[in-house]
């Protein structure tokens, strides 16, 4: 007697099989109505006698895949297996079928298993990788570094470039360099980037005997040495720069120190041993002792055009950011110039711990012009010679500090837009504060200004003893504008009010303090102008900081001469376009009822800049 097997692979169609020394034979097709089902099979394959035909009807795997929403075949299994439903019923010697929505829906990345233990020597295989494009220029003007490090030591180089296109030639460099060192470089690993994935260097690798090893596209992990060390670089200059406090586009320095650090760092790699990789590099242990701080504040000795009269000062105090190892040198940040130089005489400082300064208690009364005045109080001060004088006042002009710079504006107050100009000898100065050094210096020229040393009125001058010079002074203004033609003498019109004037006195000092010249300006009292009548526009066009260091960068590059030069009387030239009437120069009426009709453009009229 033969035992039968119903078998269902979908809804509506199944297969009879019949088992003979176990192996399975099919028998026949049929379909399923209901609970019924016709079985038609073929002549060849004829069923014999059967004592029972009941079977349970079972549902393919594949169709419980569905109905459960795509779950794996495995969850399914385990549901089967435990018995945690009911009404589940699969044949599991039933083939599973591979679910086509399923690949697309759920492919994924394949995971990287452990690398690979590799015996290389030194010089034989490179990784290679391009960082960049950075947004900020460095200080030499590169937005981009390759980096190569040896395979078997984990030695670091590092080259900037400013395009990517420069990467190519920078990698045979590296090759030549190999092989002037007894190295045999035999394969180098990089991404399939344009700057490697070219002809050019597809056959000079060939021609060499060089393989080419690329990563699959959109694999960067193959690549794992050069993408980990990136990563380590940039953390190490972002930290340092933040530390030192120095401008961003000294990040180009900032890599190259840290590659150079990192080079005589420990590198956990089971093939240095306890060795880093500058000594497996060099064959020489590293001597860090003349390693600093980066930033760190250097005392450079000015040499070449640099140096300065016999008795100022021999060096100055600049920022170091790497060491120069070809030339046993440093290099050092010059904020002035906005370059990074290269000197073998400098100094490190070593700070002193020095006792907090006595308190002393200042008097600050603001006064006019940003300018305070100190008193200094009788216990902490005394006077030359053991007494004290009170009523000694000096007048020093305030100093513009960094904090100054970076202080937050009080939301209660309103926003200041206009009369606020960045002071650009403070802007990416890593040393603002002077005083930290022990260097008190007045910048700008900035000198002590004595009380009443200039004449605020024409009365006040003829009654100084320094009338005959003030005289002069306003002779020498008034021939001036008579020579220029700024106005000529005319009836007064009926109806017209003209404006008034006045002298404005000022004594001119050099750099050293030094008196040079009594000057008087005659200006006219713009304040007393109509609008639409005695003026139209008022602004004029300036050039832009940027547009002048754009034409000193072209001057310096094409090695073009610079001349400057200063037109005196220089508003003296704008011819006005409108009919203003003003008074006779102050002091100097000839008594004739006549006034001025101006020609020309006079300080202080509203379109005066204008025109």
């Amino acid at each position: 007697m033969a035992v039968l097997l119903v078998g269902v692979y979908s809804e509506r169609s199944v297969w009879l099989v019949r088992e003979v020394r176990q192996v399975l034979r099919l028998l026949g097709v049929g379909s399923k109505t209901k609970n019924w089902v016709d079985c038609n099979t073929p002549d060849e394959n004829p069923i014999p006698d059967l004592i029972c035909f009941t079977a349970q009807l079972t549902i393919p795997w594949e169709i419980w895949h569905k109905r459960f929403g795509h779950i794996a075949y495995s969850g399914l299994e385990k549901l089967m297996r435990l018995s945690l439903v009911d009404g589940l019923n699969i044949d599991s010697r039933l083939p599973k079928p591979d679910c086509i929505a399923c690949t697309e829906a759920k492919l994924f990345k394949a995971p990287y298993g452990p690398a690979t233990a590799r015996d290389t020597k030194v010089g034989e295989l490179t990784h290679i990788d391009l960082w960049g494009k950075y947004d900020k220029r460095s200080i030499n003007g590169n937005q981009y570094y390759l980096l190569l490090i040896d395979d078997a030591v984990r030695h670091i180089t590092i080259e900037f470039l400013k395009t990517k296109n420069q990467a190519m030639q920078k990698v045979k460099q590296y090759i030549a360099y190999l092989k002037a060192r007894g190295a045999s470089p035999c394969a180098i690993r990089m991404d399939r980037g344009t700057e490697f994935l070219n002809e050019n260097l597809r056959s000079w690798c060939h021609s060499e005997g060089i393989q080419l090893q690329m990563t699959a596209p959109y694999s960067p992990s193959q690549n794992g040495v050069t993408e980990r060390m990136n990563r380590t670089l940039v953390e190490l200059a972002r930290a340092m720069l933040a530390n030192s406090q120095l401008p961003e586009f000294l990040w180009e320095p900032a890599v190259a120190h840290a590659a150079y650090l990192r080079n005589m760092l420990y590198t956990s790699s089971p093939r240095l041993g306890n060795q880093t990789p500058y000594q497996v590099w060099y064959g020489k242990k590293p001597n860090v002792a003349h390693l600093c701080e980066f930033g760190a504040p250097v005392w450079v000795l000015l040499q070449g055009q640099h140096v300065q009269r016999k008795m100022l000062l021999k060096s100055q105090r600049r920022a170091y950011v790497r060491y120069d190892k070809g030339s046993k040198a440093i290099r050092f940040y010059n904020a002035a110039t906005k370059n990074v130089q290269t000197t073998r005489n400098y100094r490190f400082l070593t700070p002193v711990d020095s006792a907090p300064p006595k308190e002393i208690t200042v008097d600050t009364p603001i006064l006019e012009g940003g300018q305070q005045t100190l008193r200094e109080s009788n216990d902490n001060l005394p006077c030359e010679g053991g007494e004290e004088d009170s009523d000694t006042r000096k007048v020093i002009p305030q100093k513009r500090t960094a904090s100054d710079l970076n202080t937050d504006p009080d939301p209660e107050e309103p926003r200041k837009t206009r009369g606020i100009r960045p002071d650009y000898k403070y802007m990416n100065d890593p040393f603002p504060d002077e005083e930290e050094a022990g260097i008190v210096e007045i910048r700008d020229k900035a000198f002590a200004v004595i009380h009443d040393d200039d004449c605020n009125s024409l009365q006040e001058a003829k009654v100084s003893p320094e009338w005959s010079e003030w005289k002069r002074a306003i002779e020498t203004e008034l021939n001036q504008l008579n020579r220029m033609g700024t106005w000529k003498l005319v009836e007064k019109p009926p109806g017209v009010v003209p404006i008034a004037n006045k002298f404005i006195f000022t004594k001119k000092r050099d750099k050293e303090g030094n008196l040079q010249k009594y000057k008087a300006r005659l200006v006219a009292k713009g304040c007393a102008q109509c609008p639409g009548y005695d003026f139209l526009e008022t602004h004029s066009p300036v050039v832009r900081v940027e547009t002048i260091r754009s034409l000193l960068a072209v001057a310096a590059k094409c090695k073009l001469y610079i001349h400057q030069m200063d037109i005196k009387g220089a508003y003296l030239n704008g011819i006005l376009k409108e009919k203003v009437y003003m008074k006779q120069p102050e002091g100097y009426d000839d008594g004739t009822g006549r006034i001025c009709l101006l020609i020309k453009t006079l300080y202080s009229l509203k379109q005066a800049s204008r025109e």
